[in-house]
């Protein structure tokens, strides 16, 4: 009896301890199906994790394609690759005949038309609208700010490369931010050689729309040259001396803003979209970006005027000696006038880019315009008047720098305008490539040629009321930077 309680005891131990071992190999196999690399706990959180992914491609996808169908919704001409990019505070306008500006939308197929050199314009939400009939129409007696598309181009001067006097002939092509036009070409961002008759043998990709690391489909240019919101149609209150709490407006029939440096000009552009800003725009500068004019910038707006698609013949100057904005002379040269004609006049329109009303106005006379752009040459201008433009931290995309043949303020003139040169990677900026010399009288229209010397280190552009045939869109002057009673600027707005 003894022996058979122990076997059995025995016998219940062994089956203990297999039942313990079963149930720890039944144990480790449960947990490796629960936690294992293809265990239900692993694989459920990689599904939540790929239901997420998914979740968010699903939203990408929608906003890609609510992106693309507004983007079809938008009118888009015969000759350009994409509609005007919008950002928020950009309101569409159209001017209709005996009406005035009307607000519009990006899906009106009148709302430009560059084959028939028609430029799309747009207010920003500091303007005011009046109803007259059906229509919401601006409302020019209180301050607006208007500006205007300049489309993404490639270019090609044929004729009067690097010479003054005549002006050439330039062909555009408009293109998509790969650089694709209409006929599937893709144009080159190198620059070609000039061919012996004076004109380059392909086209090249305009620099302006090379925005640091972004391929821009346009830039908005300021209608006309900057005023503040105290500027009237008396000369003395554009002189206001700059304090930073002025705000900009772009608009027709008043003096345009001046008695400001290079350097306050610079910053208050860009602080055009600060936060709570009064024209409605994104405080995010990856948004949308205004700054201070460029000289490429300049002669992108010079290039495209040039062209078929602009009024591709001299702009008349903006003779009114109270330095009023939007003002054509009473001809072609005039200058240094007390009467002259209002921009939405049948001889106003004349000095408008585009010879209609749709164009870019006081790019030849009116007040002198400080640039973005200037010779490094150890001026000590350059510290003393350009501030921020001028500032070691100061983005490359703000701004355009031609270094001279020396750094230490002494003059080199002539050199540093031989240096401005497309070899240099100076080119589309109506400098080099529109003028014979950078002194007197040598840009296309006869235009003065003045290269900024080691005085005078900024670029200045459009010359001013008081000269004849020396101001125009192809004029490049000099400046110190300094605050000046005739010396004026204008904006320029990236949309990213």
């Amino acid at each position: 009896m003894r022996n058979m309680v122990k076997k059995q005891t025995g016998i219940t131990l062994i089956a203990l301890v297999v039942t313990i071992i079963v149930l720890i190999i039944l144990a480790g196999v449960s947990i490796a199906m629960l936690v294992g690399e293809n265990g239900i706990i692993t694989q459920a959180q990689r599904a939540a994790e790929e239901t997420e992914q998914a979740k968010k491609k699903e939203e990408a996808d929608f906003d890609s394609m609510a992106e693309y169908i507004n983007e079809k919704d938008s009118y888009v001409d015969n000759v350009l690759i994409t509609s005007p990019k919008l950002s928020n505070g950009m309101i569409p306008v159209k001017y209709v005949e005996g009406t005035g500006w009307v607000k519009t939308d990006s899906k009106d197929n009148q709302w430009y038309n560059y084959e028939n050199k028609e430029w799309a314009n747009v207010v920003l939400e500091d303007s005011s609208f009046t109803i007259k009939g059906n229509n919401e129409v601006l409302d020019e007696t209180q301050p607006y700010s208007i500006l205007v598309w300049i489309p993404r181009y490639a270019y090609q001067i044929t004729s009067q490369y690097h010479t003054g006097e005549t002006a050439g002939n330039i062909n555009i092509v408009f293109i998509s931010t790969e650089n694709k036009g209409k006929d599937g070409k893709i144009y080159n961002t190198t620059y070609p050689t000039v061919a012996v008759d004076g004109g380059m043998e392909d086209y090249v990709v305009h620099p302006a729309f090379d925005y640091g690391e972004t391929q821009l489909e346009g830039i908005w240019v300021g209608k006309y040259e900057s005023s503040n919101r105290t500027c009237t149609i008396e000369a003395t209150t554009g002189e206001k001396e700059y304090t930073g709490e002025e705000v900009i407006t772009i608009r027709a029939g008043v003096t345009s803003w001046r008695n400001i440096s290079v350097g306050n000009a610079f910053s208050t552009c860009l602080n055009m979209n600060k936060e709570e800003n009064p024209y409605g725009l994104s405080s995010n500068d990856n948004e949308v970006d205004p700054h201070l004019m460029k000289n490429d910038e300049w002669g992108a707006v010079a290039y495209l005027t040039q062209s078929r698609y602009g009024k591709n013949n001299k702009i008349w100057n903006n003779s009114n000696n109270s330095y009023i904005t939007g003002m054509a002379g009473s001809s072609v040269d005039a200058a240094d006038e007390d009467s002259t004609n209002a921009y939405n006049t049948t001889l106003g329109v004349e000095a408008s880019t585009t010879g209609n009303i749709t164009g870019i106005y006081d790019m030849s006379g009116g007040a002198g315009e400080s640039i973005a752009a200037y010779v490094d040459n150890g001026s000590s201008s350059l510290a003393r008047y350009a501030g921020d433009l001028v500032a070691e931290a100061t983005e490359s995309r703000y701004r355009n720098v031609y270094v001279s043949t020396v750094n230490d303020g002494t003059d080199a003139h002539e050199d540093d305008y031989l240096l401005a040169t497309p070899m240099n990677g100076h080119y589309g900026d109506a400098i080099y490539e529109t003028s014979e010399k950078g002194s007197d009288y040598n840009a296309w229209n006869g235009n003065s040629s003045g290269f900024p010397t080691e005085v005078w280190p900024i670029f200045g552009r459009g010359g001013n009321y008081s000269k004849t045939f020396e101001s125009g869109i192809f004029h490049f002057g000099m400046t110190s930077g300094i605050a000046g009673t005739g010396i004026s600027f204008r904006i320029s707005i990236s949309v990213l």
